[in-house]
């Protein structure tokens, strides 16, 4: 049993690692249907699309049990435009057009974000989010280029570093929260 909360609302340690982990996975599970599925020219990209877009709801539903509704709402807009930047990458990629613009975009998004959270726990720090951030869009545009070319074995694997990655990212905030929030009693 975790009895080490301060503030009733708050789940549990282990049930708060539980959801950053949950989510950042679906974060990155949607994204590599999304890849599949535009690739492969399936009828169910509308679907895949609009459930990638919910995780940043999701999100949201969490951050705002720590942070006040402003933050948590700039974090679900600022996932919401990542995830806009991956599905212009990602496009591009399939028209096979240069990507740069969207990657520069996505980098300064990824940015904002990392400068947001940093700001908003001082167990966060901006350069680590940012390696963290800059690394796991490397990997999905690698995955992306990989699955265009039919390199389905290299596709594979590398969605094995990406759900790794994003394993940490979870983790990293996951830390930030407990360190912040959490007291031992």
């Amino acid at each position: 049993m975790d009895s080490t909360t301060n503030t009733a609302g708050y789940y549990s340690r282990e049930d708060l690692r539980n959801v950053l982990r949950q989510l950042w996975n679906q974060y990155s599970l949607w994204t590599r249907f999304y890849i599949v599925s535009k690739t492969a020219g399936l009828d169910d990209l509308e679907v895949v699309t609009n459930r990638l877009y919910e995780v940043p709801i999701d999100f949201y539903n969490v951050l705002k049990i720590y942070y006040n509704n402003n933050s948590a709402l700039e974090f679900e807009n600022l996932l919401r435009e990542q995830i806009t930047y991956i599905i212009q990458i990602i496009d591009d990629i399939n028209a096979g057009q240069s990507t740069v613009t969207a990657e520069d975009n996505w980098k300064k998004n990824a940015d904002r974000i990392s400068l947001l959270l940093s700001q908003l726990n001082p167990y966060w720090d901006y350069k680590t989010l940012q390696n963290l951030f800059y690394n796991y869009l490397n990997m999905t545009e690698d995955e992306a280029q990989k699955r265009y070319t039919r390199q389905y074995a290299s596709d594979v694997y590398q969605y094995t570093f990406i759900e790794y990655y994003s394993l940490m990212i979870a983790d990293y905030m996951w830390n930030g929260i407990v360190n912040q929030f959490y007291r031992e009693e």
